[in-house]
């Protein structure tokens, strides 16, 4: 009997990868469908408030955000932006007044409707899977406040990583708000960002406060 393996064709070859990736994807899939359940659980415990950490006061916070992200922003112009983690949308309207066309992302149908309102060039984007349903390199400014950081599964903050870092056309602008190592779980994402800047904000009145993370994709 022969013992000479018959070779692999790319056909083959596909389908061995798709058995390979199928099990991993749908543990991605799984931790997504249980990050969406805690999200539901605390917005129904919290409310709006849920935005925030449990205790904050997410006015006086947001409004301490809204300032540090219009300093940071300034009078640039950007084609496409996208808050990614808008919740009710604190952020939308400054956003928007910056940018051509501004797309919003969130979990819950009546978050989004309220973040697009009255701003004739956003688009929401529901989400309803760990990817996001925009073309690569498609944005020219990517905005992250406290969004990564509320992602607690190491492998779906990652996945988004990856994503946001996919979106982004070459040379986008990147903000990200975060108490955690949202961009750092991610060595490989932080090599392929250039102008990085971190630097530690107080939006709480923690003494450790935040940081501010802004840098070109």
């Amino acid at each position: 009997m022969s013992h000479i393996r018959a070779a692999r064709t790319p056909v083959m070859r596909r389908a061995a990868r798709r058995r390979v990736e199928q099990p991993i994807l749908r543990t991605v899939m799984q931790v997504f469908a249980q990050s969406v359940a805690t999200w539901q659980q605390r917005r129904t415990r919290l409310g709006d408030g849920a935005v925030g950490r449990k205790g904050d006061n997410h006015i006086e916070q947001g409004t301490r955000i809204a300032h540090i992200l219009a300093d940071v922003l300034g009078q640039t112009y950007y084609d496409h932006g996208l808050d990614f983690g808008c919740g009710w949308g604190r952020f939308m309207s400054l956003i928007a007044a910056r940018c051509g066309h501004v797309w919003a992302a969130d979990l819950f149908h009546d978050w989004l409707d309220r973040a697009v309102a009255d701003i004739p060039h956003a688009t929401s984007i529901l989400l309803t899977e760990p990817s996001l349903p925009l073309d690569d390199a498609s944005m020219t400014l990517i905005v992250d406040i406290m969004t990564l950081q509320s992602i607690d599964a190491p492998e779906l903050r990652v996945r988004y990583v990856s994503e946001l870092l996919r979106i982004a056309a070459d040379g986008a602008r990147l903000i990200s708000v975060h108490k955690c190592d949202s961009w750092l779980a991610n060595k490989s994402a932080l090599s392929g960002l250039t102008e990085v800047d971190t630097k530690h904000i107080t939006i709480d009145g923690e003494p450790e406060g935040y940081y501010l993370l802004t840098a070109r994709m």
